[in-house]
């Protein structure tokens, strides 16, 4: 008899709705920084991916400079970078620079213009 009324008190305990109240407050919270948690997990799995990408970016930029630097180690390739920032020529070489001719607007606007053009250009 003793542990009959001793589990109805148990069960008055917690089923009392100041007990429940409290309970449901106390899951809410490991509810809401679960939440949390979860958000910054999220969020630092894509800086990770962003971070990763911008290695791969690197590394191929350092393949890319590595082959460059190798090919200023040998003198072709000094004596090609040189020759493409500046116009220099070897001794006993010579340089020509050829300058295109551009045409003139006039007349090109006059061939395209048409009949009405032609003929306004003819009175005016």
């Amino acid at each position: 008899m003793l542990d009959f009324q001793q589990k109805r008190k148990v069960r008055a305990f917690l089923y009392h709705p100041v007990t429940l109240v409290t309970l449901f407050i106390i899951v809410v919270f490991f509810l809401h920084s679960t939440w949390v948690v979860y958000e910054k997990k999220r969020e630092s799995e894509q800086n990770k991916n962003i971070s990763l990408a911008n290695v791969n970016l690197l590394r191929a930029h350092d393949v890319e400079l590595s082959s460059r630097i190798d090919r200023l180690k040998t003198d072709s390739g000094i004596e090609e970078e040189i020759r493409s920032k500046f116009t220099v020529a070897k001794n006993n070489e010579n340089m020509v620079i050829v300058v295109e001719e551009k045409e003139t607007s006039a007349s090109s606007t006059s061939q395209t213009g048409g009949f009405w053009r032609k003929l306004s250009d003819f009175f005016f």
